[in-house]
């Protein structure tokens, strides 16, 4: 779904990006969902233990005056409060579109755009890169300052030699190989 919602283009059509995301955004989606979990179930736990502790301390001090410097868990259960919602925020940080959108467009043309632009008859400009793609077309995969990349569908027949051409090639690449006697 990221290939085709970053990309505009069919994600079957390239399978070296979906390997390639499937293998980076495993681990990562199975992280995010841990640390969702961790979040959610210790934002409630840690109010109760921090309530339970209170009322432990009130009963063992009861009739005197309540010092909340003698309860220090006070303080540790509410760094842990602190550090739950943290995680929480940094983890729903991570799934905003502004901070993976270029990443994600890195790692799709890093793997799915292989070809110089040449192979299709365009020059060869900077960090451009073509996919291959059915039916005599192309994607073409552009360097961009706030995107990292945009990628847009081309029609592309290579250019294709003659049988001539490559027979004289291959016979000259074989003279270069062969050991003088």
């Amino acid at each position: 779904m990221a290939i085709s919602e970053l990309t505009g283009l069919p994600a079957q059509e390239l399978p070296g990006a979906q390997m390639f995301l499937t293998f980076i955004l495993t681990p990562t989606i199975w992280l995010l969902a841990v640390s969702f979990v961790v979040g959610f179930i210790s934002i409630p736990l840690t109010v109760l233990v921090l309530i339970w502790g209170i009322y432990q301390d009130w009963k063992k001090g009861k009739g005197t005056k309540f010092d909340f410097a003698s309860g220090s868990h006070v303080c540790a259960w509410m760094a842990i409060a602190y550090f739950s919602i943290i995680l929480l925020t940094m983890s729903s940080g991570i799934l905003k579109k502004s901070f993976y959108e270029k990443r994600l467009n890195g790692a799709i043309a890093y793997s799915a755009f292989l070809l110089p632009p040449s192979y299709c008859g365009l020059p060869d400009a900077g960090d451009a890169s073509i996919a291959v793609l059915k039916y005599k077309r192309a994607a073409l995969a552009m360097p961009d300052e706030k995107m990292g990349y945009t990628f847009s569908k081309i029609s592309c027949d290579p250019q294709q030699k003659s049988p001539e051409l490559l027979i004289s090639e291959l016979t000259a690449k074989k003279t270069e190989t062969t050991p003088a006697p």
